[in-house]
């Protein structure tokens, strides 16, 4: 797991190369819709998307790919339950109603995860872990 320190040192050094490095307020304002202008406000998962996309290295399909899941898996929709319960939501045209963001979970698998492996990969016993390390999120964002 990449320390938070050291993804606002990564990204500072993006800025800096790319000849950013005075419009990081505003372009930290933007990438969080208007939330903040501090990379210290930011979320770990929000830093490594940020950096990912100051390095052109955004690559949805690989965190799709670690989030993909077997709606017949209590294990799995008990997951996107708690996906939703943290607000990772996205619109989906399809259904026309927010949906759990499969990219963010998928993209916290690889970065924070317990288990560094995708979802429906995972061992009954390792998605045990899985699901108590957002349990421990669920618990932790509502005592705010």
């Amino acid at each position: 797991m990449i320390e938070t320190n050291e993804l606002k040192r990564r990204i500072y050094g993006k800025l800096d190369s790319l000849g950013l490095k005075d419009e990081k307020e505003n372009i930290v304002f933007s990438f969080t819709s208007g939330r903040t202008s501090h990379l210290s406000d930011m979320e770990p998962e929000e830093l490594i998307s940020l950096l990912d996309r100051l390095s052109g290295n955004i690559n949805n399909n690989d965190y799709l790919n670690y989030g993909k899941f077997d709606k017949n898996n209590k294990q799995h929709t008990y997951l996107l339950s708690m996906c939703m319960q943290l607000g990772w939501t996205v619109f989906n045209k399809n259904v026309q109603r927010n949906v759990a963001d499969i990219v963010r979970l998928g993209r916290f698998i690889m970065h924070f995860g317990a288990i560094k492996k995708p979802l429906i990969e995972q061992s009954k016993q390792e998605l045990q872990t899985t699901v108590y390390q957002f349990e421990q999120m669920v618990s932790k964002h509502f005592k705010k």
